[in-house]
């Protein structure tokens, strides 16, 4: 769960409150424990911020829905984190009260402070975040920011959860992702499609190996400096790094053998 959760406790007041008004309804006390599952999350926002599917609480109670939802409605009412409730066909919409919950959201980020957002018993991942991708052919657009600003929140959030996170087609630098294609082919002789695989997919595999074996050299040239200067901590950090591309170039080699290896030892050579 994570740490001051008050979307998570919103719906825990709103279960509460319902169990409490069906406790003299509902014959089977089992009901009671399923409700925070029965709180969904309506599909337009004219349904309100929650929903209950009245039809289907009515059947587990065995009462009509006419009195399930005047029960209901008189009761969530009086919750301060509710502003109104709508009933609508089989379905009870529910409205938050956004001061009171706003309120709660600003008074839990400043009481956890750093913490908040953070996971109990989290099991990290490995995780590869792809932007912003803009083509270097094409004028840059609105839609290129937004990818950027999208992306490098995604990278920011899943390290701050503890993932291994690796940030991929950052910024396209005009045309240098051309340009590190155009070498590895260059490198290769200019070879031919081969058959049965699609010109895109086999050039996009010449551009990832040529990249990817071009880093790795960067890198084993920056631990040798780290470890030159007895900086052992950032060595053991780029070690991590070194591995996590070599298994990258292990399984480009797995589709394409022999361009890894001419591209490996030519590049080396330089």
């Amino acid at each position: 769960m994570s740490l001051g959760n008050p979307y998570k406790e919103l719906k825990l007041s709103i279960s509460g409150e319902l169990g409490r008004a069906l406790s003299g309804v509902c014959a089977d006390p089992n009901i009671l424990t399923q409700l925070e599952d029965i709180i969904e999350e309506p599909p337009k926002r004219e349904f309100g911020d929650l929903s209950i599917h009245l039809a289907r609480l009515s059947k587990l109670c065995n009462t009509s829905l006419e009195n399930l939802a005047s029960l209901l409605v008189s009761s969530l009412e009086k919750l301060s984190l509710v502003d109104k409730t709508i009933v609508v066909d089989n379905y009870l919409n529910i409205f938050v009260n956004y001061a009171v919950f706003s309120a709660r959201v600003l008074n839990t980020i400043a009481s956890y402070d750093s913490r908040y957002g953070t996971i109990d018993n989290y099991v990290k991942k490995r995780v590869i975040v792809e932007y912003v991708s803009a083509n270097p052919v094409h004028p840059l657009h609105l839609g290129s920011g937004r990818n950027a600003v999208l992306g490098d929140f995604l990278y920011r959030l899943n390290k701050f959860l503890g993932n291994e996170v690796q940030r991929r087609y950052y910024v396209n630098d005009v045309g240098l992702q051309a340009a590190f294609l155009a070498y590895g082919y260059y490198k290769l002789g200019f070879p031919n499609i081969p058959p049965g695989m699609k010109p895109d997919h086999y050039l996009g595999l010449i551009y990832a190996a040529t990249t990817t074996i071009i880093d790795i050299l960067k890198l084993k040239k920056s631990l040798r400096e780290a470890e030159a200067s007895g900086d052992f901590s950032k060595a053991s950090e780029i070690r991590n790094e070194i591995d996590s591309l070599i298994g990258d170039l292990a399984r480009l080699a797995e589709v394409i053998p022999n361009e890894v290896n001419t591209l490996s030892e030519k590049i080396a050579s330089e």
